[in-house]
């Protein structure tokens, strides 16, 4: 296994990752095994070198004041859901009712066909569009002729 040294370099990529996690995108858990994963040295070795040492301890009490102010905030959203997770419960239920009826109506037009074949006629005869009414007709005649 190849050794690492801890370089300029590697101390400042530590120091950059103990910044990135302090800003909370990474998450709320974070600890000397997420430095040790990066480059390989167990965390004595790591905790020696003190820029290391300093921006691991700001970003674990930055991530204390981030935890800090969300548990203030977090128990009354868990306890009420927002406006859009009804919205999104409501919708569900509403999808799996629409689901249960187009399988029914799949049911019917098989149903149907099937039929349609047991009386020897063609299905295809069944598909062709509807005809238009008389009056429907010359509706459509009369307001073509009176725009031109």
């Amino acid at each position: 296994m190849p050794t690492v040294k801890l370089t300029d370099a590697v101390v400042d990529k530590l120091v950059h990752l103990c910044n990135t996690y302090a800003s909370g995108v990474l998450g709320e858990r974070f600890g000397w095994q997420d430095l040790e994963r990066v480059c390989g040295l167990p965390y004595q070795t790591l905790g020696k070198n003190p820029r290391i040492f300093q921006a691991y301890h700001e970003a674990k009490q930055a991530l204390r004041k981030l935890r800090g102010a969300q548990v203030a905030i977090d128990p009354v959203s868990k306890m009420k859901p927002t406006e859009l997770e009804k919205r999104c419960a409501q919708l569900e239920e509403q999808n799996a009712a629409l689901e249960k009826k187009l399988r029914l109506y799949e049911l019917r037009f098989a149903t149907f066909l099937h039929n349609i074949a047991k009386q020897g006629l063609q299905p295809d005869a069944f598909e062709k569009p509807i005809q238009e009414s008389l009056k429907y007709a010359a509706r459509k005649k009369n307001n073509i002729k009176s725009i031109k």
